[in-house]
């Protein structure tokens, strides 16, 4: 999730380290925003109410949280956020972040060269849409064929969420090229990153079974940059899904 300054000063500050009262905290800003979310959504389900936390920063940039939670309210204390500091917490995340990034480079070059092996475009772009789910975590990945002369854009590969069943609502959807915000991406040969598709008047619901709250377009150009050839079309149940790491990855 895309996180606001305000949200980010809110984890650096630490006067907020100690949470006595979550329902409480997610009724008023920065967080009344994100109550509706999925990750917190499952945290009320699951009566969590008390926490405790410690930052990791690295370079001076905050890069992780380490949080403790408790179904009591008040169940922390700062003797136990004191007990907190004390253990090798932030050597053990550092570790683990430098781990994950080896096995997200590896994974990307291994990617590359599946890829490569692929004998035709239509078995490339099913690889990928498979790949982005499992190394992003997206809910939906779909692979747009944009055939100018018939004027639309049509699916030639998907992958989902199998929890979620996000799918297309039929295999071989297709979209007029002149609508939409995968129309768009066409006019404008840019990336589009919506954090909301509520908002976005453009926006035509292409899957069934989950409300999609996030999209992300990303068109492949030929011909100098002149032609969107082909969209990848990143969609996820969670507003401001797609951070500018993933955009950029």
């Amino acid at each position: 999730l895309v996180l606001t300054d305000h949200q980010l000063a809110w984890l650096h500050a630490e006067d907020t380290r100690l949470v006595a009262d979550m329902n409480d905290l997610l009724e008023k800003e920065p967080w009344s925003s994100m109550k509706d979310e999925v990750f917190v959504q499952q945290l009320v389900k699951a009566e969590m109410k008390g926490s405790v936390r410690r930052s990791i920063v690295r370079g001076g940039r905050l890069v992780a949280t380490f949080s403790l939670l408790s179904r009591t309210a008040g169940g922390f204390t700062a003797a136990h956020r004191d007990l907190l500091d004390d253990l090798p917490i932030e050597a053990s995340v550092l570790q683990a972040l430098e781990y994950l990034d080896k096995r997200d480079l590896r994974a990307r070059m291994k990617l590359i060269g599946d890829l490569n092996r692929c004998t035709s475009v239509e078995s490339a772009c099913r690889l990928l849409a498979e790949r982005l789910v499992k190394m992003f975590g997206w809910s939906h990945v779909s692979i747009f064929r944009v055939e100018h002369a018939k004027g639309r854009m049509r699916a030639i590969a998907e992958n989902f969420d199998e929890v979620l069943n996000i799918k297309l609502d039929r295999p071989d959807y297709t979209q007029s090229i002149d609508i939409g915000i995968l129309g768009r991406v066409v006019r404008d040969k840019g990336v589009e990153n919506v954090p909301d598709v509520r908002l976005d008047p453009d926006y035509v619901r292409g899957v069934r079974a989950a409300e999609v709250r996030s999209e992300l377009c990303v068109p492949m150009t030929f011909e100098h940059n002149k032609v969107v050839r082909f969209i990848v079309n990143v969609e996820d149940t969670q507003e401001n899904a797609f951070s500018e790491d993933e955009v950029a990855a």
